[in-house]
């Protein structure tokens, strides 16, 4: 309840915001683009040509679709380091399915060790496949940095 909460993070949650959100973006910055408008793509293209990593979670084939794919963004920047994330990967029967994090703990067979032996499967408190993939998508990311630090290169680094 906001109201006996009195730590970081009351004042996001006054605002509807909840204090895990806050802590793990705090300090963040965003911006919004319509990527299917000219000038937003224009403005990714701009951004694109000064970064060092991109990471996006569209299923297979979306990134394509809307010229925001690895090999398009390689041309506006190429050493750029891109991070692609998918429920099921870039290939395979399942690779056009999306997915979320309570879908795959249900897959996996991580609800059904969670919670009480006689009780139905239950979720993990905390969204566990989302943070062990970011975890894995850092390992990735700093990887290909340190690659390319050593031979000038970018790459592409995908989960899934």
């Amino acid at each position: 309840d906001v109201d006996e909460y009195e730590g970081p993070g009351r004042a996001a949650a006054e605002e509807g915001e909840s204090p895990y959100f806050w802590t793990v973006n705090y300090g963040k910055q965003s911006i919004e683009l319509n990527l299917k408008k000219d000038e937003g793509i224009q403005a990714l293209y701009d951004l694109v040509s000064e970064a060092d990593v991109v990471v996006e979670n569209f299923r297979p084939g979306t990134a394509a679709r809307l010229g925001v794919d690895y090999e398009t963004l390689q041309e506006h920047n190429d050493d750029l380091v891109y991070c692609s994330i998918s429920a099921f990967g870039e290939t395979g029967p399942w690779s056009d399915r999306p997915g979320y994090d309570l879908l795959v703990q249900g897959m996996s067979g991580m609800m059904d060790v969670t919670g009480y032996p006689d009780a139905p499967p239950a979720k993990v408190g905390l969204p566990q496949t989302d943070l062990i993939t970011a975890m894995w998508s850092a390992f990735g990311i700093v990887t290909s940095l340190y690659n390319r630090e050593r031979t000038g290169e970018g790459e592409r680094v995908e989960l899934g």
